[in-house]
């Protein structure tokens, strides 16, 4: 009889240890700081690296051209961090809005003034960091770069990204008319 009491207390001593394990685990996951950060990778560092790669092989860069641009890209990186960062703020916070019960239009107007603000400006630091290489290139490099912006811009073209929707089926007419 007194192994069954026994057997019992250890079994009820190691329940309620554990659920006070599990208790604090909870308390520890909910109120643990966490990153805000999205959990997906960052797409655009390594397609940057590609084309810093095709630019500087195909234009044949000598190694202080290429170290010169290596130095221009990494400015021109961090600074679109910060825009990039900018605008997925500015994209939450609109999106944040839409799940109200009821938006403010005002403010969502004001989030996307300021999307094509600080897309505006990632755009002209994209010139501007090609003006750069531009200007590090040789003529007989001027011409090839040219053809190989040529060919990016027909890559990333809208009308190629998406494909062409399928036609509506036609309108039938009802008979007698």
């Amino acid at each position: 009889m007194m192994d069954i009491f026994k057997k019992n207390k250890l079994l009820i001593i190691s329940v309620i240890v554990l659920a006070l394990l599990n208790i604090a685990t909870l308390i520890t996951i909910w109120f643990s700081p966490r990153e805000r950060k999205p959990h997906f990778p960052d797409h655009h560092q390594p397609q940057q690296r590609i084309i810093r790669n095709l630019l500087i092989n195909e234009l044949h860069l000598s190694d202080i051209q290429m170290h010169a641009f290596e130095k221009s890209g990494d400015i021109h990186f961090h600074n679109s961090r910060a825009i990039l960062d900018k605008i997925h703020k500015n994209k939450t916070d609109m999106f944040d809005e839409l799940f109200k019960d009821i938006p403010d239009t005002t403010k969502i107007s004001g989030y996307l003034k300021e999307i094509g603000t600080d897309q505006s400006e990632l755009e002209k630091l994209t010139f501007d960091h090609f003006l750069e290489l531009k200007k590090l290139c040789n003529q007989e490099q001027k011409i090839k770069f040219k053809s190989l912006l040529k060919d990016m811009l027909m890559a990333i073209e809208p009308s190629r990204q998406l494909p062409e929707p399928p036609l509506p089926p036609p309108i039938s007419q009802p008979p007698g008319e």
